[in-house]
C-alpha cells in the first residue's frame, strides 16, 4: 500500500497553484493593455533593463522557449513596439529593441510591476522576502538540474 500524498503538503502542486494565481492577477493587472501576454510584458521589461537583445538571449533570460519569444516578437514588431536590427557581431542574427512607442509602454508596464510587487508582497517583511527570493533561486535550480542534469549550464539570472 502507497502513501498518501496530501496535496496542500505536496510543494510541487502548491508552487503550481502559486504559479497560476500570479499568471491570472498579472494577466487581470495588465488587461487594459490589449495583445500584451505575460511573455510580452517580459520582453518589454527585459529590453528595457538590458538594452537590445537577440531572441536567445530573451530566452535564456526569461526563461521560455523560443517560440514563445518569437511569436511575442512578431506581435510586438507588428505593433512597432519593437524593431530588428542588426546584430554587430553576428550577420546571422538580429538585435531586437524597443521604438518610441515601446519605451512608453515600457515605463506603463515598469510602473505597474512595481505596483503588483508591493501589492503581492505587502504582507511580508523585507528579510522574508529576501529569504522567499534566495528560496525561489534554489527552487529554480533544483528544478532545472532534476530537468536537464546538474553538468547543464546553469540558469542566467539578473
Amino acid at each position: 500500500m502507497s502513501a498518501k500524498v496530501i496535496l496542500d503538503d505536496y510543494m510541487p502542486f502548491r508552487i503550481e497553484l502559486a504559479n497560476t494565481a500570479a499568471h491570472r492577477l498579472i494577466s487581470l493587472y495588465f488587461a487594459d493593455l490589449p495583445g500584451l501576454s505575460p511573455a510580452s510584458i517580459w520582453i518589454v521589461l527585459a529590453l528595457r533593463h538590458h538594452g537590445p537583445l537577440t531572441q536567445r538571449s530573451l530566452v535564456d533570460l526569461i526563461r521560455v522557449g523560443k517560440v514563445t519569444v518569437s511569436r511575442n516578437a512578431q506581435t510586438l514588431a507588428k505593433h512597432r513596439l519593437i524593431q530588428r536590427a542588426a546584430h554587430e557581431s553576428d550577420g546571422r542574427s538580429h538585435n531586437l529593441i524597443l521604438t518610441a512607442d515601446g519605451e512608453a509602454l515600457a515605463t506603463v508596464i515598469a510602473a505597474r510591476a512595481r505596483e503588483l510587487q508591493a501589492l503581492v508582497l505587502q504582507s511580508l517583511t523585507d528579510e522574508e522576502i529576501k529569504l522567499f527570493g534566495r528560496l525561489l533561486g534554489k527552487l529554480e535550480a533544483a528544478t532545472h538540474n532534476a530537468q536537464f542534469g546538474s553538468d547543464a549550464a546553469p540558469l542566467v539570472t539578473h
